[in-house]
């Protein structure tokens, strides 16, 4: 029998932690966006904020493109494994 290297259980938790992640990272980026926009700051300091952000911005898109890309993966190995194992039962029957 072919089975998933995570159980279900993990793969939940995998995924909670994920969007724990995502959401902290993104309620932090938020907040200095909003830190720079109350608070006159020279604009030097300003602009090294609004790179911070954006950057922060990029590795959310970059978490949840990893994310998808692991999921997508998985579930392709995990229906090829269980084709071959059908395979295998129609050769022995």
């Amino acid at each position: 029998m072919v089975t998933n290297n995570l159980t279900t259980t993990q793969q939940r938790q995998i995924e909670g932690s994920l969007l724990s992640l995502k959401s902290k990272i993104h309620e932090a980026a938020e907040i200095l966006k909003e830190e720079i926009e109350d608070v006159e700051v020279p604009l030097k300091t300003e602009a090294i904020a609004l790179v911070i952000y954006d950057w922060l911005e990029e590795k959310l898109e970059d978490i949840d493109w990893h994310y998808q890309q692991s999921s997508t993966l998985q579930n392709a190995i995990f229906k090829l494994a269980l084709e071959e194992e059908r395979k295998q039962d129609n050769y022995r029957n």
